[in-house]
């Protein structure tokens, strides 16, 4: 019996995509209609998640994959301002990109800290 080599295939939500697609517009330049990009490429593990699928116009999307997500951070703020709402540290941290997160979330885990004066 041999090994296959054929790829998987990749179970996709269709609903979330068809959802974004409808109602975001380009993080970059606020434009539709919407590409999504995937922050962590399906080949590494990402997946079809909120806060994985950022919508880019065509455009925007050709440059994100040409120049990087490191020129589309340093360049246009709204890109970096989407990551952070969205919660992917782990982009800035890849990247070796120092960013303020909010107060209430802890560096390791993203989860809401307790604030103890409030108890």
């Amino acid at each position: 019996m041999g090994i296959s080599l054929q790829k998987q295939k990749r179970i996709k939500n269709t609903a979330l995509i068809k959802q974004i697609k409808e109602r975001e517009v380009c993080v970059v330049c606020l434009k539709t209609p919407v590409d999504l990009d995937h922050i962590t490429t399906v080949g590494a593990g990402g997946g079809d998640t909120y806060s994985n699928l950022m919508p880019l116009c065509r455009l925007d999307h050709s440059t994100r994959h040409s120049k990087g997500i490191k020129h589309m951070i340093e360049k246009y703020p709204r890109y970096k301002d989407w990551l952070i709402r969205n919660e992917r540290f782990d982009v800035f941290e890849k990247l070796g990109i120092d960013v303020n997160r909010p107060e209430n979330k802890a560096p390791e885990t993203g989860e809401i800290m307790r604030d103890e004066a409030a108890f």
